[in-house]
């Protein structure tokens, strides 16, 4: 990976106030710590249904923790303060099977929720950017690779619909109503914290069965992994620097391994040599292969610095302090 990145500029957030919806989850979290050290003015606000408070240990005296669904509380929360600075929108569904199993809610809480939040800004007049975490889920089986932001989106899940629908609805607000609006598209995000997704299940298959691992397919499916921390740097570089006009940004490395290939690296990270045992099975909702092209986020400075094998590393070190806890 090429590092040609800019530095984040740290008076871009300095005494800034915003605000972190689903700030207490996987992403949330390390994006509300780096906020933190930035001496941003932080609320969260997270109603806990599928993460733990627990998760911002380190920075909860330091920040305004509201326990609610976002949206029975965020025009109040916006109205409470007439210069909040940005918004970042990730409390939803984060997941493709309890879509399929569940679509109601999942349209509810990827959809609706945003669109309440979007009236809000809208009825407010805020000046308010919004920074929407959207998925890579929405181009469903892509095609050729690797995928741009111009490839035309056929999901294949419910989750996947739902989030292009918040997305297609933030770039509305955009055209229609001159809302500050952005949206991130992530591919396969994996760090510390992460406690479902291939990465973790695979972590825990072997720390249950050191001797064999079950990988779903034929070991052939493939994805672009980026790791959280550059997640976050992703997300601050695209509050800096675009032009919040209802663009769209791929998040991702440019670089994909398959599942065979990531349970190798994980089995030689945790020194173990198992038999892996192919289901020949697949999940509804799941594409074969995903590649981002990033080349777009490129051009406002960003350029992912973890590798797989730093990032895997990183990884088993949380989880050997918090193997218990799992």
């Amino acid at each position: 990976m090429q590092n040609k990145k800019e530095k984040i500029n740290p008076e871009n957030f300095r005494f800034s106030k915003i605000i972190v919806t689903g700030g207490s989850g996987f992403i949330g979290s390390h994006l509300v710590e780096k906020l933190v050290e930035l001496d941003a003015n932080v609320t969260v606000i997270d109603d806990l249904r599928n993460c733990s408070k627990e998760n911002l240990f380190k920075v909860i005296k330091r920040i305004k923790f509201i326990d609610s669904p976002v949206e029975d509380v965020f025009s109040e929360i916006l109205k409470s303060c007439d210069d909040f600075k940005y918004v970042f929108h990730l409390a939803n569904e984060s997941y493709v099977p309890p879509s399929i199993d569940d679509p109601f809610s999942d349209l509810k809480n990827n959809v609706l929720s945003t669109l309440k939040i979007l009236e809000t800004i809208r009825q407010s007049s805020a000046s308010v950017c919004l920074l929407y975490v959207s998925s890579a889920a929405v181009y469903g089986e892509p095609g050729p690779l690797p995928i741009d932001e111009l490839r035309l989106p056929k999901p294949i899940s419910p989750y996947g619909l739902s989030k292009l629908a918040a997305e297609q609805y933030v770039s509305l607000y955009s055209r229609l109503h001159g809302l500050k609006t952005s949206s991130l598209r992530l591919f396969s995000v994996y760090g510390p914290r992460q406690r479902k997704q291939v990465v973790y299940d695979f972590f825990r298959k072997l720390i249950k069965d050191p001797n064999e691992i079950e990988i779903l397919g034929d070991g052939s499916q493939a994805r672009d992994f980026v790791f959280v921390e550059d997640v976050v740097k992703a997300l601050l570089s695209v509050s800096c620097k675009s032009s919040f006009n209802g663009e769209v940004y791929n998040v991702g490395t440019s670089e994909m391994i398959t599942t065979q290939e990531l349970a190798t690296k994980i089995s030689s990270i945790m020194d173990l040599s198992p038999r892996l045992k192919f289901t020949g099975k697949t999940r509804k909702g799941d594409p074969e292969k995903w590649q981002a092209d990033i080349l777009k986020i490129n051009k406002i400075g960003f350029y992912p610095e973890i590798t797989i094998d730093k990032g895997l590393e990183k990884v088993w070190d949380w989880l050997k302090s918090n193997v218990e806890k799992d």
